[in-house]
């Protein structure tokens, strides 16, 4: 089906670059020429892992709009509103899928044919930048909608609608890209160069404004063998303490260039906080700071609260480098990919103005969304090929 292939197009495109998307994040969307029904990535998924047959959903388009004019589910509090749309998003499903769709889907509704929304490392330099929308503009040959920061689901649904209804209201046209606030970039299009095209466009216009990265920040390398000591001692006091068997849990050092850089100055780039909601679900909302001559069953012991509230871990450890833990490698290599973006996006940040922080309350909340927990359970599961 052409439409089908057009999706797994602009996924593959953006799910091969990890300047565009980390981990599972992100998500694509195609509908039909009626505009009734609409194939979206399926949650928790890797953008790469959409393919033929496998990684999208389809929705029933008139449901998800409204969904989300409904009075009555804006009236609910914040925790009920979502689930509600999240449970409702779920029935607008076609067929019995074993996934569930795209915890974003209900703004994809209402923008046009294609859509890419991406979390380029570039463009959340302006997102995650107090001022960011100023700096943006300025920027920018022409003006484009800003949405401040929602959380993801039925709040970003709203949000975007929103602000692209007055956006037409105010242009005459419909909002065709949105810059997130603390989360990401969305473009849309009616063909798969339109859509691209646009996405490279805010990507050149942000490496313009904040400079180039590193040619080797994204490089893989061999972690310092003191560092994959450090680890070892860590999987092993992790396995006594929980009484954690092998196969239960995986540790490793990280093997990205500028994550390696990162820990010898960690305060700025690793421990200053989470700056989008991707950094809650792969863990880097808390990183912890361990000394290199500390024993691992020692550093344990003094930080006992760092494993059994999340099952996940990032340690830092000066000077060499940072240790991941987490519930398999799949959601290691996710957990790497998510922190060299937020490395990568707050070393750009500051050539040119103050990174702006997720606030501890939004932490909390994106901790306990039952549909985060979904999308980790499911970049914790084994790749399917």
């Amino acid at each position: 089906m052409p439409d089908l292939d057009d999706l797994v197009t602009i996924s593959q495109y953006a799910g091969r670059d990890v300047l565009l998307a980390q981990g599972g994040g992100g998500n694509t969307s195609v509908k039909s020429p009626d505009g009734a029904r609409m194939w979206i990535k399926a949650s928790g998924l890797r953008l790469a892992q959409v393919r033929p047959g496998y990684g999208c959903l389809e929705i029933d388009v008139a449901a998800l709009l409204v969904l989300l004019d409904d009075p009555a589910l804006a009236a609910m509090p914040r925790q009920q509103a979502h689930a509600t749309a999240v449970e409702r998003t779920q029935a607008a499903t076609l067929g019995a899928p074993s996934l569930r769709p795209s915890l974003e889907t209900i703004f994809h509704a209402v923008l046009g044919r294609l859509v890419l929304h991406t979390h380029p490392v570039y463009v959340n330099a302006f997102a995650c930048m107090v001022n960011g929308a100023a700096a943006l503009a300025a920027a920018l040959p022409q003006p484009v909608p800003w949405v401040p920061y929602a959380t993801p689901g039925y709040a970003l649904g709203v949000a975007v609608a929103q602000i692209g209804r007055a956006w037409q209201a105010q242009h005459g046209q419909p909002a065709a890209h949105l810059v997130l606030a603390n989360h990401g970039l969305i473009t849309s299009g009616n063909t798969i160069s339109a859509t691209i095209q646009a996405t490279g466009h805010f990507t050149r216009t942000a490496r313009d404004y904040f400079g180039a990265l590193p040619a080797d920040a994204c490089d893989i390398v061999a972690p310092p063998p003191a560092l994959t000591v450090w680890a070892e001692g860590l999987r092993a006091a992790l396995a006594q303490r929980y009484a954690l068997s092998p196969a239960a849990f995986s540790v490793r050092p990280v093997t990205r260039a500028a994550l390696l850089q990162a820990a010898s100055l960690p305060d700025p780039w690793l421990l200053a906080g989470a700056l989008v909601p991707d950094d809650v679900v792969y863990g880097g909302h808390q990183v912890w700071s361990a000394l290199p001559q500390q024993r691992p069953a020692d550093w344990l012991d003094q930080t006992p609260q760092a494993w059994p509230q999340t099952g996940k871990l990032i340690v830092a450890v000066p000077g060499q480098g940072v240790i991941l833990a987490g519930p398999s490698p799949a959601f290691l290599e996710a957990m790497e990919e998510n922190l060299l973006a937020h490395v990568l996006i707050r070393r750009l940040i500051a050539r040119r103005g103050l990174a702006h922080s997720l606030p501890p309350a939004e932490v909390a909340y994106l901790l306990s969304m039952e549909s985060e927990k979904y999308r980790q359970a499911i970049a914790a599961a084994p790749p399917q090929h």
